[in-house]
């Protein structure tokens, strides 16, 4: 996957072959049946680089559309123009610049996805259509497709139940969505529609395991936080928390139902060491490339300064190889010594000890 997505990171320089970089794709949808209008229904404009997503297809009119963008299938090959049948009564017309390289995934399942990820990575497409269930499917595909260089189209699905539009929300904004739109039933024009707003997090801090278990909306975040710490890290968090010093943060949603967004673990270290240590962070899957994580480490950051430099002077972590990086964005450094916490999280093969200073350097 880590290949896959740097392939797609080269694209940056096939865009350059392209002759324009005004709008190169034109959409719109032409019921099968009616006349055709004196002057053509607005068409929706994608840009090299652009990121929309289109709202209210019934489910084969998805497909449809997917099939136009699919290498060598439905109106793909068209240059000029094509069709393909929506079904219901309507098609789809599709215009595309000369030489424009477009691609579709289709897979809903996380390995299926990547497959298909890798063959379309192979002809180097310039756009590329999604169904918000196949980015739901994770697995890395919406890393890639964040990193990737040209155009994305994201198909909203329609009847999506509350907890996937919460999600689908989200996916938007993490994919950097700038435009959306929307067809209505019986009509054959795509309009503008506004986008929906990203779920926004906050952190309930310093919880101990009689206030994570016993308060009546507690409760059921905590089962989530534990069954999350379970599967990423194979402990009961009720085991964790047991020893009454390590403290429980949970992040959830702002806005009511609350939505259980991940959950930090960390302590303090009082002299000599004089450290916040963080144990354990861990995020949805669903929630994931969201920027959740990132706020709950930068939380901590924040309570740890809140401290005396006598009490508190740097947050200190143990990271596995693959999130080094992440925590070097947030200018966490890799320490040695023997005045580093021990940590109270899982040992993991080939973790790092790394630090984040909170500005005095302190005489140790």
């Amino acid at each position: 996957m880590a290949a896959l997505g740097e392939r797609l990171d080269n694209l940056k320089a096939e865009l350059s072959e392209v002759q324009t970089r005004k709008p190169v794709i034109l959409l719109w949808m032409r019921w099968k049946g009616e006349e055709r209008l004196q002057a053509a229904p607005p068409a929706v404009k994608v840009a090299l680089e652009d990121r929309i997503s289109i709202v209210g297809l019934s489910s084969m009119q998805a497909a449809s559309l997917l099939s136009c963008f699919s290498a060598g299938g439905g109106c793909g090959g068209a240059e000029a123009g094509g069709a393909a049948d929506a079904g219901g009564g309507g098609c789809w017309e599709f215009r595309r610049q000369e030489g424009l390289r477009t691609a579709a995934l289709h897979s809903r399942d996380a390995a299926a996805l990547a497959q298909e990820l890798s063959e379309v990575a192979a002809h180097s497409p310039h756009v590329v259509c999604v169904s918000s269930a196949s980015l739901r499917a994770r697995g890395g595909a919406c890393a890639v497709l964040r990193a990737f260089q040209g155009a994305l189209v994201i198909i909203e699905e329609e009847d999506e139940v509350d907890a996937e539009a919460v999600e689908t929300a989200c996916l938007l904004h993490a994919m950097g969505v700038k435009a959306r739109w929307s067809i209505g039933p019986g009509s054959s024009v795509l309009e503008p529609a506004e986008l929906p707003t990203p779920v926004q997090g906050e952190v309930m801090g310093d919880l101990k395991l009689r206030d994570a278990k016993e308060g009546p909306d507690m409760a059921p975040l905590f089962c989530e936080a534990n069954a999350l710490c379970l599967q990423e890290f194979h402990e009961d968090l009720v085991e964790v928390l047991s020893g009454d010093v390590v403290r429980l943060g949970l992040l959830v949603s702002c806005e009511p139902p609350l939505a259980f967004l991940g959950f930090i673990t960390y302590k303090f270290w009082g002299p000599p060491l004089k450290a916040m240590s963080i144990s354990r962070v861990a995020v949805p899957k669903k929630y994931q490339m969201m920027g959740f994580g990132r706020q709950l480490v930068r939380w901590a950051i924040e309570k740890a300064k809140q401290k005396s430099r006598f009490e508190c002077d740097r947050v200190s972590l143990s990271a596995i190889p693959k999130a080094i990086s992440f925590y070097e964005r947030l200018n966490f450094v890799s320490v040695q010594g023997d005045d580093v916490p021990e940590e109270d999280g899982p040992n993991k093969d080939g973790a790092v000890r790394m630090e984040y200073s909170l500005g005095r350097v302190s005489k140790r």
